[in-house]
């Protein structure tokens, strides 16, 4: 990956749709600006609680500038744990932009109905992050929490106060949104939620 003040990211987000059968329909979006030296490659990683191997997740990645599909290189492919290098199809110079998305599905992942939580730790400094969790549509939302903590060793190091996650309705299904000014470098920010279907 590189240093991490390589890139100034502009926009990380994830959106993750759970469905009645537990299953996460991941899409996530970066866009950056290269500002240090040049890239060729951008690392991601995925973190699963439920073993799973990529070939069963229908992984999708397409460079935001040209629409064309990214061919992924698995460097780690663990049941629970995957690093992925993304080749761009030209190296991207000094001071220019660059995006990615990827889509993916995380089967029996995320609990509809129950406890559970969503966790993103930033590598870089990112302007702005976006956590949106949608639930199926006969899901209540009765709470929602977020923090941001930086760790080091399982140590905490700092706990970073700011705005929390908010729950809102759109297209007649519950979502936890999170928007997040100026995310830190080492910050690992989690959404936890509880949730019971409507009556």
């Amino acid at each position: 990956m590189g240093p991490v003040d390589d890139l100034i990211l502009d926009y990380w987000s994830s959106i993750i749709e759970i469905d009645n059968d537990n299953n996460g329909h991941v899409h996530q979006t970066l866009k950056a600006r290269v500002k240090v030296g040049r890239l060729r490659e951008k690392m991601i990683s995925i973190l699963s609680d439920k073993p799973i191997g990529l070939e069963n997740m229908g992984l999708v990645i397409n460079d935001l500038n040209t629409g064309e599909e990214l061919i992924p290189e698995v460097l780690i492919d663990d049941p629970k744990y995957k690093w992925i290098k993304i080749p761009f199809k030209y190296p991207i110079e000094k001071d220019e932009e660059f995006g990615f998305e990827a889509r993916y599905l995380q089967p029996l992942t995320y609990k509809a109905i129950g406890e559970d939580y969503y966790s993103y730790t930033s590598r870089h400094h990112c302007k702005d992050i976006l956590i949106k969790i949608k639930f199926p549509r006969n899901v209540h939302i009765k709470d929602t929490e977020g923090s941001n903590i930086r760790t080091s060793g399982g140590i905490i190091l700092d706990i970073s106060e700011g705005n929390k996650p908010t729950i809102s309705i759109e297209e007649g299904r519950a979502c936890i949104i999170w928007a997040i000014k100026y995310g830190k470098i080492g910050y690992t920010y989690t959404v936890r939620w509880r949730t019971e279907k409507e009556s």
